[in-house]
């Protein structure tokens, strides 16, 4: 040992050396082995027989040793799954509907009637249909429409969820078409109408008349400075 070391220092110095002896000696744990197999073994059983073989024997207790040890991981590992499942809600409420505001609808309508937001300009409904399905392939695809023409159309985002969106003159006034997939919307409590089966709410905002439904797989909303029973008509007659 160096003599130069300080008594605390030869300690440290001395365990050390013990320590490197240990690591090198061999160990079996093959009797450990056995003991932990056994004990699995007996836990097993008495699992599967239930409490009424339990007895104050030797393989009980080692089965409630047992149950003692793996008791924290047990814990543990519920908890995991409970987080799982929490995080797996969380993730999956992202794609829960959400309620169509009508203000936020609303100021769509005006960007687009304004030409503040880009649109292609079409004149047909099967026209704006085809310019839709070019950037939305997996849309829910526009509805027919009688009556009505058609001026331009665009994709958009409402509350995060993609929308179509369609221009259309009715009986002179500018009327927008909103297309979205059943699943992203729905209509906010509002009156309620019910049209050949079908149940359309209407709604008003900033002097915005607009009317609401649900067809199939897919949500429209039809609104413009136009009379409230007219554009429940025209939602109704969608199809």
């Amino acid at each position: 040992m160096n003599p130069n070391l300080l008594p605390d220092s030869k300690l440290d110095d001395a365990t050390q050396r013990r320590l490197r002896q240990l690591a090198a000696a061999p160990v079996d744990s093959s009797r450990l082995q056995r003991m932990l197999e056994a004990s699995l073994a007996t836990a097993a059983t008495a699992a599967l027989a239930g409490p009424e073989v339990q007895s104050d024997t030797a393989p009980s207790r080692r089965a409630s040793v047992f149950r003692r040890w793996t008791r924290p991981i047990v814990s543990l590992a519920a908890s995991l799954a409970l987080a799982a499942v929490i995080i797996a809600g969380l993730l999956l409420s992202g794609q829960n509907p959400v309620v169509a505001s009508p203000i936020e609808l609303s100021a769509l309508h005006t960007q687009i009637v304004t030409g503040q937001r880009p649109v292609t300009q079409v004149t047909t409904i099967d026209d704006a249909r085809d310019a839709i399905a070019r950037q939305w392939s997996q849309g829910p695809g526009l509805p027919d429409l009688e009556g009505v023409n058609v001026q331009s159309c665009c994709l958009a985002h409402v509350h995060g969820k993609l929308v179509a969106a369609v221009l259309l003159d009715f009986h002179g006034q500018p009327v927008t078409l909103i297309v979205a997939d059943a699943h992203d919307f729905v209509a906010p409590h509002g009156r309620t109408y019910n049209r050949g089966g079908r149940t359309i709410v209407a709604h008003e905002a900033q002097g915005l008349n607009m009317a609401m439904t649900r067809q199939g797989d897919r949500w429209l909303c039809v609104m413009g400075h136009v009379a409230e029973d007219q554009l429940v008509a025209l939602a109704a007659a969608a199809f």
